[in-house]
């Protein structure tokens, strides 16, 4: 079902497949089996539409690892969503784990989902 989805996206022209974006599968999946969607996905497009992966995990060491893990399996890009069950308390506290990303990786954040309500950190 996976391949037949990704399929029907690259058939209607799409720019790029944006993988686990929702607030559930982005950090519940484990590293591999990020990397084996990654994989998937670059041998489903055949590497003719960038692959984009979120990063949503709920501390800060745990993105860098998976940001530098992403990275060595061939994903062209990267989308960043603050951890969902984290309430940020000051300006520093609500602003290292977005700092600490950019750092840790070669490749570009596409975009940074904002998810006000939930965190409380407005990134604009």
């Amino acid at each position: 079902m996976f391949e037949k989805k990704i399929k029907a996206q690259m058939e209607a022209g799409v720019n790029g497949i944006f993988l686990v974006v929702t607030l559930g599968e982005a950090s519940t999946l484990k590293h591999e089996e990020k990397e084996i969607l990654i994989k998937t996905t670059l041998s489903i497009t055949d590497q003719k539409s960038p692959v984009i992966i979120n990063i949503a995990e709920q501390q800060t060491e745990g993105a860098v690892a998976v940001t530098q893990n992403v990275e060595s399996t061939g994903a062209n890009g990267l989308m960043l969503l603050p951890p969902m069950g984290y309430k940020a308390t000051g300006f520093g506290d609500r602003t290292l784990y977005l700092r600490r990303l950019p750092k840790a990786q070669k490749k570009v954040i596409g975009c940074v989902f904002r998810t006000v309500a939930v965190t409380l950190l407005d990134v604009l």
